[in-house]
């Protein structure tokens, strides 16, 4: 007899590549992906009454064993004793059809919790005290050596192989941007062709330097309007430099991601990119990836922004930190 299988779950955390992959493999669990996405539903938690989360969640399936229901950021709106006790309930009486996934984007404490002392979450209590109807599990970012196990890991899952020294470095080149390490990760593999493990060379032939990795974290997160992460790259950042320089770097890589997206306008391609603006391939594919994302007059809005900033800045207009935490926050809640 199989154990069953959970009905709610409790993913939080600041690794929210770690949380998508999670999710993918449920997604995939669920088999023929064409009647999947027919029992696939992903809401914002924000906007989320308990009555609706009742009715969607509670759903038969079509065609299939189990529904997936995500919902993000859902925790925010229970804030009383008494919401709380009618969340509960909702949360107790699902299907055994169901899989409600639960994504907060942040690691689920108690609100009167000291930052030296935190205190569980009472979602957290709760799903501790069910399981193993409900699961909980807690994705932290992984930094320094943890990053550089998790590499190799990675790497052999998809068949390469790593040096210690190259997972090492990849890992410090890549800060705490588990994507990037990922995007890092498939073209080092391929790069040796899965014929031999990743070497410190091939690292630092293929991999732009760490100052270019850091711009493109904070561009990442501008990109997808996560306003969380952008504020987290911007305030360590503004902890190791002067508003003013963060400033003039961010708007150098716009200025060269506008360039990237202007040689894709005409047609072209990533060599094209690594040719005229005369960078090495490494780079060049990093710029490629990003302009794919971002139109042109999207690019143009925030060099613009990042200008009259630097103005600002210089003139005693506005100060640096605030400027630039104005900035994200206002680009990415647009």
């Amino acid at each position: 007899m199989t154990d069953p299988k959970p009905v709610v779950y409790v993913l939080h955390g600041d690794d929210e590549f770690a949380i998508a992959q999670a999710i993918a493999k449920m997604e995939q669990e669920m088999g023929d992906p064409a009647i999947a996405a027919m029992n696939i539903s992903r809401l914002d938690g924000r906007s989320l009454s308990l009555d609706a989360l009742q009715t969607t969640a509670a759903a038969i399936p079509f065609l299939g064993d189990r529904r997936l229901v995500v919902v993000t950021n859902w925790v925010s709106t229970i804030n009383t004793p008494d919401q709380q006790a009618k969340a509960i309930k909702v949360l107790e009486n699902l299907p055994s059809t169901t899989r409600l996934v639960l994504v907060e984007n942040q690691t689920l404490v108690d609100k009167s919790s000291k930052p030296w002392d935190p205190k569980p979450h009472w979602l957290v209590i709760w799903a501790k005290q069910t399981s193993p109807y409900a699961y909980e599990k807690h994705f932290a970012l992984r930094t320094g050596h943890a990053l550089a196990v998790w590499i190799q890991e990675q790497a052999r899952h998809m068949g390469g192989a790593f040096e210690p020294g190259a997972a090492e470095l990849l890992a410090g080149l890549s800060g705490d941007d588990p994507r990037m390490a990922q995007q890092e990760i498939n073209k080092l593999l391929a790069y040796v062709n899965y014929r031999r493990p990743v070497e410190v060379e091939d690292v630092q032939e293929v991999t732009p330097d760490a100052s270019l990795l850091e711009n493109f974290a904070l561009v990442n997160a501008l990109r997808d309007h996560n306003t969380q992460k952008a504020l987290q790259v911007l305030c360590k950042e503004l902890e190791e430099t002067d508003s003013y320089m963060i400033v003039s770097r961010i708007a150098r890589q716009f200025s060269v991601l506008l360039c990237a997206r202007d040689v894709l306008d005409r047609g072209g391609y990533l060599k094209d990119i690594a040719n005229e603006l005369k960078i090495k391939e490494g780079y060049a594919r990093h710029l490629y990836e990003q302009a794919l994302k971002l139109s042109s007059p999207e690019l143009e809005a925030i060099y613009h922004s990042l200008l009259e900033i630097d103005v600002a800045i210089k003139t005693g207009q506005m100060d640096g930190d605030i400027a630039l935490e104005c900035f994200v926050a206002d680009y990415t809640t647009q």
